[in-house]
This record gives structure tokens, C-alpha cells and sequence, in this order.
């Protein structure tokens, strides 16, 4: 039995249904010449085709639309959403209290009555300001306290015959307000608290705490507790350097054996740990 030909009808063509019948029809008819058939089929076939290829043109054109339309719905909704974030990034809290700050003299000169060391507070940070050292202030400081020991620091006419030397020394001039700033680094670090003493000296202060080195020592202000300062022991060495000269001036011996110190000295409970390889350098000072 000859093979008849067989076209494919899809939705799009599902409407020209009653026309590919009748072309069918026509094709069936006996008389039909052959060639003129083989002719008529193969046009009506690259009609067919073309029609398909349009058809396929139309959809993927509707489909690169849609992503077109996606695309330009997304850009929308990022331009809005990035509004939206600069918004609230240029908002900024209105503020119906400002903020005071504490400001005092800790420490005067005994000579002139100026402020040497001063503090501010301003509720959450207590920082300290002391007299600026140069390079040249560091040598005359390091070597006076290599000669200390033959020094009495409370003799204020040998004192200032000693700091004088120095300053021909390390071509420095002379002056009544250099000698104040020497002498209170010299009573500071031979006879006080060394770094810390603004903050012992500070009659608000209540505690002085430090967990560590290379972190801000915190106090207790006015009954504001864990107050972070501007103050702090940069190295291990440092740090258990200053609580050897504490222990030494309390009499007391610390080691790697017995590395507490529990002393009370001028009204200030101390208590420290001497770091080693088993413990970490730490203090407290409590005022009574």
C-alpha cells in the first residue's frame, strides 16, 4: 500500500485544520498528474515550514520580552531597595540631651600652681592628659633614673642642680615650666603609681583595673564601673615590670613560685599577679 504523507498539526495549526483537509483532498483526487502533485506538496510543505519559523520567531521574541520585562522589574526593586538603605544610612538620631563633659585638674605643679595633669570625662571614656616627652625628655629621663639611687628627689635644690646637668647635656633648654614637667615624670615614676597615678590620684576614682597588657586599663567612676581609659601597658614586660616595683616598695617578693601580692598601702588595697608561663600579668588598686 503506497504511504501516504502525514503532517503534524500542533496547537498553532489546530485552527487551519479544515484547510489541510481540503488539501488533502485535493492531493487524494486520482486524475491528479503526478508532478503537478510532487510540486503542489512541496510548496504546500515550505509553507507549512515557513509558517512554523515564524511562529517560532513570534515566541522566542515573547519570551526574550519577558526577560526584558523580569529584568527591568528587578533593576526597579534594587533601585528601590538602594533608596531605601541610603534612607536610613542619612537618617541620624536626633539627640535631645547633649552630652557634657567632665573636665579637672588632677595634679598641680607645687611651684606654680598650674595644672600638670588634667582628665576628662564624658560618660563613657575617662581619658588622661599629661605633659608631652619628647625624644631628648626620654634620654634625660632614663638616665636620671640610672643615677636615682644617689639621688635624694626630695631635695629640691639637688634636683634641680641634677636636671640642669642634663639639660647641658642633651642641649636642652632650661626652663621653670621644664623643670615642673621633669620633676613630675621623676616623682611619678620613682615615687608613685608610675603610668597609672592620675588615676590613683583622682579622688573619684574608685577602682583601677587592669586584666592585662596590650589592654585599656578600666576604673570605677562615680559608681560607673568598667570605664576603659586611655591608658595601658603595651607588653608583658612592661606590665609585670611595674608590678615588681610595686612589690619592691611594699617589701614584699614576687616570683614565678609566688607570683600574688595582696598589700595595702596609703589607704589603696593592691592586689596583683606576676606573669610567668602558668599565669597572665594582672591588677586591681581599690581605694578603702
Amino acid at each position: 500500500m503506497k504511504e501516504e504523507p502525514f503532517f503534524l498539526v500542533n496547537e498553532f495549526l489546530e485552527k487551519e485544520k479544515k484547510e489541510i483537509e481540503q488539501v488533502l483532498d485535493i492531493i487524494n483526487v486520482k486524475n491528479f498528474r503526478r508532478n503537478e502533485r510532487a510540486v503542489f506538496l512541496r510548496n504546500i510543505t515550505n509553507e507549512l515550514f515557513k509558517s512554523y519559523r515564524k511562529t517560532k520567531k513570534i515566541r522566542v521574541k515573547e519570551q526574550e520580552l519577558d526577560k526584558i520585562r523580569k529584568k527591568e522589574l528587578l533593576l526597579k526593586k534594587k533601585s528601590e531597595l538602594m533608596k531605601k538603605l541610603k534612607d536610613i544610612e542619612n537618617k541620624k538620631p536626633e539627640l535631645n540631651v547633649e552630652t557634657k563633659t567632665e573636665k579637672k585638674n588632677v595634679i598641680l605643679s607645687k611651684e606654680t600652681g598650674k595644672a600638670l595633669v588634667n582628665t576628662q570625662f564624658n560618660g563613657t571614656l575617662y581619658l588622661v592628659k599629661e605633659p608631652e616627652l619628647n625624644l631628648q625628655d626620654h634620654y634625660l629621663l632614663n638616665e636620671f633614673e640610672r643615677m636615682s639611687k644617689a639621688i635624694n628627689i626630695d631635695d629640691k635644690q639637688k634636683l634641680l642642680e641634677t636636671i640642669k646637668i642634663l639639660c647641658d647635656k642633651y642641649k636642652i633648654v632650661y626652663t621653670d615650666e621644664y623643670f615642673d614637667k621633669i620633676r613630675y615624670y621623676i616623682i611619678r615614676d620613682l615615687k608613685k603609681y608610675g603610668k597609672i597615678s592620675a588615676l590613683v590620684e583622682d579622688k573619684d576614682i574608685k577602682e583601677v583595673i587592669c586584666s592585662g597588657f596590650n589592654k585599656p586599663i578600666t576604673v570605677t567612676y562615680k559608681d560607673k564601673q568598667d570605664i576603659p581609659t586611655n591608658i595601658q601597658f603595651s607588653t608583658e614586660d612592661e606590665l609585670n615590670e611595674f608590678i615588681l616595683k610595686i612589690a619592691k616598695r611594699l617589701n614584699q617578693q614576687v616570683s614565678v613560685e609566688n607570683p600574688f601580692l595582696n598589700m595595702t598601702l596609703d589607704k589603696i588595697n593592691i592586689q596583683a599577679t606576676c606573669g610567668s608561663e602558668f599565669v597572665k600579668p594582672k591588677f586591681l588598686i581599690s581605694k578603702l
